[in-house]
């Protein structure tokens, strides 16, 4: 397909952190963010854009790349798509949208939109996003950002959240990229609050489909998968990769933990198996320790670690059984060099990077959550008081949080 050029008054405002129709009335593609991906050393830079769409697309896509020259000057590309694997028969789908900059000199678009094939270009309004521009080289800053599933069902759970982001911190979080779809009024100002403010970026994320099928109503089929986290994982990926070298991807009831002799924290970690530059990704394995199991004697007569309602440190008996690799798993990767991001592992790299299975022994997922028998039975479970090495250090963090926080600590 030919490219064509139009010059055209743009004054259409852009809009960043939400998802748009790409016009009115076409509700079968909305797209959520926009970036200038020079990444891959092989291809011509390209602007990688986020969206939902209805199974099939409802028809071929022209992307409309906007410069800032003389007047705005508009180029129109072929929109290549990529579904990312992550449906389960749901009626909207993940796309990773590729459109060739064709600019001769280089210069980087300032914004995006897109127009249907079968549609002549027209003054009509567009939704049109911000292009965030990305870095040709890795960054080498040793920093790390923590990427947050979707809060959502008006997410309340203080307790687990003050710990999380905490114990992240103590592992060693750099930032945390929040995606909100709904949390309580606690937790809104929880994340406002200066404690956590400076290192905490708070993004709206509201899929326009129907995102949780767990309802009884009739009609509440999910539409997209589990609250479009598919999205929301490329988009971190993207988001960070100008200026974090290491991405971690977990859940809030969730912590990656360095278990093995010599490792303390992630940089530990990622000094010992991602140095060699060929290593994109590291995956661990995943353990549950349920919370309707009762908590450690021992601890739980500290009254301290009791009034923080530290569960980390209270439960330590998890299930028998670890997650084979790929299996509930989670990582830390380079988001320079990936190019697609799954819930559990990496779908695509960039530049022929690998993933590093690591051993539990060396450091694991440790995933705190509600889902087996109130009965523990010998068979079923380990005592892993692992996290008692930590004590220390995450009291402080946590008695500091919650106090600045206003919370109660006893």
């Amino acid at each position: 397909m030919a490219e064509t050029h139009e010059t055209i008054a743009l004054t259409h405002p852009m809009k960043e952190f939400r998802f748009q129709s790409i016009r009115p009335g076409d509700h079968n593609l909305s797209t959520y963010s926009a970036f200038h991906d020079r990444r891959d050393s092989s291809s011509r830079p390209v602007v990688r854009v986020l969206a939902v769409a209805l199974l099939g697309g409802g028809g071929k896509v022209l992307c409309q790349l906007w410069y800032r020259r003389a007047a705005s000057v508009m180029a129109a590309v072929p929109a290549e798509i990529e579904v990312m694997p992550d449906g389960e028969g749901q009626s909207y789908e993940s796309w990773l949208i590729s459109c060739k900059n064709p600019a001769a000199d280089g210069e980087v678009p300032y914004a995006v939109s897109f127009v249907r094939v079968c549609i002549k270009f027209k003054r009509t309004k567009m939704s049109m996003h911000p292009v965030i521009p990305l870095p040709s080289e890795p960054v080498r800053n040793g920093r790390f950002a923590v990427c947050m599933s979707p809060l959502k069902s008006k997410y309340d759970k203080v307790d687990e959240l003050v710990q999380t982001l905490e114990l992240n911190r103590l592992f060693g979080a750099d930032h945390f990229f929040v995606y909100k779809h709904s949390t309580s009024r606690r937790v809104t100002e929880l994340l406002s609050n200066k404690h956590f403010s400076s290192d905490v970026t708070v993004l709206p994320f509201h899929p326009p489909q129907k995102v949780d099928g767990k309802t009884k109503s009739s009609d509440s089929a999910e539409e997209v998968k589990y609250y479009g986290t598919i999205v929301m994982l490329q988009d971190c990926v993207l988001r960070t990769a100008a200026q974090y070298e290491f991405v971690v991807s977990t859940d809030t009831d969730e912590v990656i933990v360095p278990r093995g002799e010599g490792f303390r924290s992630w940089r530990d970690l990622t000094r010992a198996f991602m140095s060699d530059g060929s290593i994109g990704g590291l995956l661990f394995q995943n353990s549950f320790f349920r919370l309707e199991w009762a908590s450690d004697p021992g601890v739980s007569a500290n009254t301290t670690i009791s009034g923080l309602k530290l569960n980390t440190l209270l439960k330590l008996n998890r299930e028998a059984e670890v997650h084979v690799h790929g299996s509930r798993s989670k990582m830390i990767i380079k988001p320079h060099f990936v190019l697609m991001l799954g819930v559990n592992y990496v779908w695509q790299y960039l530049n022929e990077r690998n993933t590093e299975f690591i051993k539990y022994n060396v450091a694991g997922l440790h995933h705190y959550s509600i889902g087996g028998s109130k009965e523990m039975h010998r068979d079923d479970y380990v005592r892993d008081p692992l996290m008692l090495q930590y004590r220390e250090q995450l009291v402080a963090k946590v008695l500091r949080a919650r106090t600045a926080l206003g919370l109660p600590v006893s």
